[in-house]
């Protein structure tokens, strides 16, 4: 299942060159309780064990520049409950594509 999301667009480069760590913190705090919250509205199941997360982003961004992007959600994930953790034993893989809207799907390892 795809989970759909509109968040403050910001690039890894914006987040880390520059910006006060208190609005690092804002926006963080932001993605994860918007990415927890839609994970419960669209009652996304816990994964039983690992998985694969497939990222879609409509950005001007270079695909790599949305790494903090990725990072925010992964956590989100596992603050929500729905990863058991975020290390390599639970998440195998992440595939990011170029997209028309922003999306994450997660599909689980057999």
């Amino acid at each position: 299942m795809k989970i759909y999301y509109e968040l403050p667009k910001v690039s890894t480069n914006q987040y880390y060159t520059g910006m006060h760590w208190s609005q690092r913190n804002k926006i963080a705090k932001k993605y994860h309780n918007d990415i927890y919250y839609l994970c419960k509205k669209n009652n996304l199941p816990k994964v039983k064990e690992s998985c694969k997360i497939i990222f879609g982003f409509a950005t001007k961004f270079d695909l790599d520049n949305n790494s903090i992007i990725i990072k925010m959600i992964i956590d989100s994930l596992r603050y929500g409950g729905i990863i058991k953790d975020d290390n390599k034993k639970y998440v195998k893989g992440i595939e990011i594509k170029i997209a028309d809207e922003n999306y994450f799907e997660i599909i689980e390892s057999d």
